[in-house]
């Protein structure tokens, strides 16, 4: 992942952890976890500007449905900022 992504994934975590109250570290990782190993690259800029509810629902969808071993979504959940 390039350095501008690990950026854009540090802006992401900061805004959701302040919807969600969750740890900023968990969702960061999640993020940078999925667009290291897994099959579907985010629109990173995208959900860095993302309304609320899509930015939540995307978020939320890759806590619950990430397969942290490969970096895959299982469950045939698919981003709304999914490239």
């Amino acid at each position: 992942m390039e350095k501008k992504d690990y950026q854009l994934c540090s802006e992401i975590a900061e805004r959701a952890s302040k919807i969600l109250g969750w740890d900023k570290a968990t969702i960061f990782m999640d993020l940078s976890c999925l667009m290291e190993g897994g099959s579907i690259q985010l629109d990173l800029e995208g959900l860095r500007d993302a309304n609320e509810y899509d930015l939540v629902h995307d978020v939320v969808g890759i806590n619950h449905h990430l397969n942290r071993r490969n970096g895959e979504l299982k469950d045939f959940f698919l981003p709304r900022y999914a490239k």
